[in-house]
């Protein structure tokens, strides 16, 4: 049974906020992808007006940290050189810096905007 792939239109309309992000979220899932939810506008009553969705990639590399490391920065070999592991040990390295991970950002500059219409539809205005 074949089935029809999800598409994106310039001008497509949405009966809600949520048909959008759905709507977006399998687009990018079809298309090898994956996306997150950026800049809202609101309006006076507080009611988001616009949405952005981008691709999660959307943005630029952290940067390598400078030549100085941080005093309470742990390094596994570290670790692994002295006592073995307690949990407060364990619990240090939580926010030690010793797990980052290497940025997913590349930079990609994919986006979907979409705006409340005075009927309450949503229309994609950019892509």
């Amino acid at each position: 049974m074949a089935t029809d792939k999800c598409t994106l239109i310039p001008e497509q309309l949405f009966d809600s906020q949520d048909a959008f992000i759905s709507h977006v979220k399998h687009f990018a899932l079809e298309n090898g992808f994956n996306v997150r939810l950026d800049d809202v506008e609101r309006d006076k009553g507080g009611s988001i007006r616009k949405r952005d969705i981008v691709c999660s990639s959307e943005g630029a590399p952290r940067g390598k940290e400078s030549s100085s490391k941080r005093e309470d920065s742990v390094c596994r070999s570290d670790i692994e050189d002295s006592e073995p592991m307690t949990p407060t040990k364990t619990s240090g390295l939580a926010h030690s810096g010793a797990h980052r991970r290497k940025s997913m950002k590349t930079g990609c500059r994919w986006l979907a905007r979409a705006s409340r219409q005075s009927s309450g539809m949503w229309k994609m205005i950019m892509l």
